[in-house]
């Protein structure tokens, strides 16, 4: 057992320390290998999106997560096999996020449908005559949908520099649709308010088709995933029950009990992961909004304010 035992937290404890360094923005060690620091980077992009999906704020995010993990790790050293140790230190460190990826989904399609909201009601005012697009965009974000209402708070109580408080809100939220939403009014704010409404109209027009297929997918994707967590519930308490027999336990702790564990978890990982490719769609396009501003104020599009 602490053959095995040992590395695993070696593992942990280096997997955490790189992940906490990139958290912070501190620079890794160069002796830590380049694989290794974009690993932890991506890894620490994912947790910062899939807690703006939840609304929580970062940090209460990855307290949770460290909870759990270190709960998993205790039950995993209190069954004393070391299969089922690793087995437990596995689940805590993904079956939160596996449990609330539902929620988040759903709660970013709404999200998105807020957004549109917003933005029709953008392109709505900008029939009106003697109007800048700054302060249409400021108007609109005072009467929105609850969803977003906490988002564009800000950018109604923007001064000058409206498109600049967007995109910070905007880049919060990291969210593709509520992005490429955004680009169109960067993009387009020096042009004639007539072409910017149809364009707005367009893109909301396109987005709310994409929604009505996500909103389809994120349905089947949660039916698949309460069916993978209701059977490895089932697997792990039936598991964790033979495990208290002390002649299974016995069994377990043998060569052949931890290859018969091993195979189990080989199996249902499998068809875990059949299970998510078959449901996995492409994401939508990305947006550097920040560069995007930058490189619009610098060139001069707009007079470089927002009035």
């Amino acid at each position: 057992m602490i053959g095995l035992l040992v590395p695993l937290i070696v593992l942990l404890l280096v997997a955490v320390w790189l992940v906490v360094l990139a958290l912070t923005d501190a620079d890794l060690p160069t002796v830590v290998p380049g694989w290794a620091r974009r690993s932890a980077g991506r890894l620490v992009e994912s947790e910062r999106e899939f807690a703006s999906g939840l609304g929580w704020r970062q940090g209460r995010w990855f307290l949770l997560r460290g909870l759990i993990l270190l709960a998993g790790l205790v039950l995993g050293v209190m069954s004393g096999v070391p299969v089922l140790i690793a087995l437990d230190s596995l689940l805590g460190a993904t079956v939160l996020r596996f449990v609330l990826s539902a929620v988040t989904e759903r709660r970013r399609v709404l999200q998105a449908r807020a957004f549109l909201t917003f933005m029709t009601a953008i392109g709505d005012r900008l029939g009106a005559r003697g109007l800048e697009l700054a302060a249409v965009v400021r108007t609109a974000a005072a009467q929105v949908p609850h969803e977003v209402d906490v988002l564009l708070a800000p950018v109604a109580a923007a001064g000058a520099d409206v498109f600049g408080v967007l995109v910070r809100q905007v880049e919060r939220a990291r969210s593709a649709p509520l992005e490429r939403c955004c680009a169109v009014l960067l993009s387009n704010r020096d042009r004639d308010l007539g072409m910017v409404a149809r364009l707005i109209s367009e893109e909301v027009a396109t987005l709310e088709t994409e929604l009505d297929a996500e909103d389809l997918r994120v349905a089947a994707r949660a039916e698949s995933r309460w069916t993978v967590l209701a059977m490895g519930a089932v697997v792990l308490a039936f598991a964790a029950l033979l495990n208290q027999v002390p002649s299974l336990h016995a069994v377990f702790l043998t060569g052949r009990g931890q290859l018969g564990l091993i195979t189990s978890m080989a199996i249902f990982a499998v068809t875990a992961t059949v299970m998510g490719f078959l449901l996995r769609a492409p994401g939508m396009s990305r947006w550097d909004l920040r560069r995007m501003h930058h490189d619009l104020i610098g060139a001069g599009v707009g007079g470089g304010t927002d009035e």
